[in-house]
């Protein structure tokens, strides 16, 4: 092993450390607003697509486009986690699958 591997091997642990202990006494007040852009779901992975929503929405408050607009022109404050999804292209299957 490299000492560069090594290095990195051994730092790895007291970083994680670090940033769980930084996390606790961090502003928990933060606002954080993400898009996710899906392009196409296939029928076949409709399951697997309920899945990801699932898990995105313990995490995540979902908003529409309308509220990210709003709050990008600054009209609209927001706080948490908040998550955009969106579907280009306009797939048929994208909504069939989202509804």
């Amino acid at each position: 092993m490299s000492y560069k591997r090594k290095i990195i091997s051994l730092l790895y642990y007291p970083y994680r450390v670090f940033k769980k202990i930084k996390s606790l006494f961090s502003d928990k007040n933060k606002t954080c607003v993400r898009v996710l852009l899906f392009h196409d779901i296939p029928l076949n992975e409709k399951d697997s697509f309920k899945e990801k929503i699932l898990f995105l929405s313990k995490r995540w408050k979902f908003i529409s486009a309308e509220k990210f607009a709003k709050y990008l022109k600054g009209e609209l404050n927001l706080s948490g986690n908040n998550l955009l999804l969106s579907f280009d292209d306009g797939f048929s299957s994208n909504r069939i699958v989202a509804e």
